[in-house]
């Protein structure tokens, strides 16, 4: 906890109570948080129509108690057998129920049936559609809540800002890949994109951020040196891809991270 002093000059009358000592207390997280609970539900279908060839689909379903509301409750404090009570901001449990659904379709295929080094060619591809109705206040923006002395829980205030959803869940990812691999040799090139998502500032975890949507391609290749050594290479972001953060809503801008492509080099040993 947070406790601010109040402070005077030498002209002023001197601080005798408590309450006129402590003005403000605030803290971050909630020790009482109570867990999600969750029903999770999920269902997959997959055909080989030869051995060089997977279709695979999968739907899930998860039910789960959220999100988060933030309140407002008295807390009573102890200082040397005096007793003050104060109003504390808290992030708390919600009751209600939210929703999580998704589909995902993933098929590969590799052409054993072409001549010579061709015949190790490949390539998959991945997709995933993915929808809930959870719902992230903003700690100083987002609809408020008091908790009264019975425990009931009650609207204050309506919030100026959309809530967010679920942290780190994009409603489109994609992954598609083209391989080929020819006696110990191996090699990829892969396109990754995400749409954007909700991920909530790290300093208290309250208040809304999102990152935006991106597509980023990648390289590896490996080779097996002996039975024993693996020698790899990989290369990450070959197109410097950004990562773009708003604040509070979708369309403001406020910060760019450029890390530019990443290089990676290794060698594995196995005794």
């Amino acid at each position: 906890m947070l406790f601010r002093s109040a402070t005077a000059d030498d002209d002023a009358d001197p601080i005798t109570s408590l309450d006129e000592l402590i003005t403000n207390v605030s803290g971050n997280g909630n020790p009482g948080f109570d867990p999600l609970m969750s029903w999770n539900f999920d269902a997959g279908f997959e055909w080989y129509p030869n051995d060089d060839t997977i279709l695979a689909v999968s739907g899930y379903y998860k039910s789960f108690q959220g999100g988060f509301a933030n309140t407002i409750q008295e807390e009573t404090y102890s200082f040397n057998g005096q007793n003050l009570t104060l109003p504390i901001a808290l992030p708390q449990t919600s009751d209600d129920t939210s929703e999580l659904y998704g589909l995902e379709v993933t098929a590969a295929h590799t052409m054993s049936y072409l001549p010579g080094l061709w015949s190790g060619l490949g390539g998959k591809i991945s997709y995933n559609y993915v929808d809930s109705d959870f719902e992230f206040e903003d700690s100083r923006y987002g609809d408020q809540f008091v908790v009264q002395l019975d425990g009931s829980i009650d609207q204050i205030a309506d919030g100026i800002l959309d809530p967010g959803g679920l942290p780190g869940l994009s409603e489109n990812t994609l992954s598609a890949q083209a391989f080929w691999g020819v006696g110990d040799f191996d090699m990829s090139v892969t396109y990754k994109y995400r749409d954007e998502y909700f991920q909530p500032f790290i300093s208290d975890g309250t208040r809304l951020r999102y990152v935006g949507d991106v597509g980023v391609w990648e390289a590896r290749a490996s080779y097996n040196l002996t039975d024993n050594f693996r020698l790899s290479v990989e290369a990450i972001n070959l197109g410097s891809e950004p990562k773009e953060q708003y604040a509070f809503t979708n369309d403001d801008l406020y910060e760019v991270n450029d890390y530019g492509p990443r290089i990676f080099f290794g060698i594995r040993g196995r005794f």
